[in-house]
């Protein structure tokens, strides 16, 4: 596997040639709509997932059950969707920041583990579906994409800075996300659904 070294990088910055519109990152020329092809991309298949859970679910994983009790600081559930509508691009647009550099190193490795993550993300609504919204069980998936962030951090910070950049809000949301449908277990047992 040819990971890049530290010394290697160049520059991380976007820049337009002259000869068109383009965006280049350390010397590669790639169209702009490539940069929307990823992050639309991304986007679309996290919202068609979702959608489809919804279709299937009679309660929507965003819902709380009845008589359950909230953390004070839960938000609304039109928040769970605003932050995955920011998420699910900036995930395509760091996965685009890599796929970039395709031709100074070999992708290999790191197309799997965007891969992984991307069947991770589009598992999760259909996994809560199925368990009716457990908190446990979410809980849990919650969980298994924390571990994913610091090695997401390093993976993709070994090819270019600027991927890490697009996964600041996933980085943000991740551990937020995991503290409050803890609390929420914790408030509820297996009687509260999310």
């Amino acid at each position: 596997m040819k990971l890049p070294a530290t010394s290697q990088r160049k520059s991380d910055g976007l820049s337009s040639p002259s000869s068109g519109p383009s965006l280049s990152i350390a010397g590669a020329r790639d169209p702009w709509w490539t940069a929307l092809l990823f992050a639309g991309g991304y986007l679309l298949f996290g919202m068609l997932d979702a959608w489809l859970s919804f279709v299937v679910d009679a309660n929507p994983p965003t819902t709380i059950a009845p008589g359950a009790k909230l953390p004070p600081i839960w938000p609304p559930s039109w928040v769970f969707w605003a932050v995955w509508i920011v998420i699910y691009p900036g995930k395509g647009l760091a996965i685009w920041s890599v796929w970039r550099l395709r031709k100074r190193f070999d992708l290999r490795w790191f197309y799997g583990f965007a891969l992984l993550l991307f069947l991770m993300d589009m598992a999760f609504l259909p996994i809560s579906a199925l368990t009716n919204n457990n908190p446990a069980v979410l809980s849990l998936m919650d969980s298994g994409g924390i571990i994913f962030l610091p090695l997401s951090a390093w993976i993709y910070g070994r090819y270019t800075k600027t991927a890490l950049l697009w996964l600041i809000p996933i980085f943000l949301w991740g551990p937020f996300t995991l503290f409050i449908k803890v609390w929420l277990w914790l408030l509820n047992g297996h009687t509260g659904a999310i």
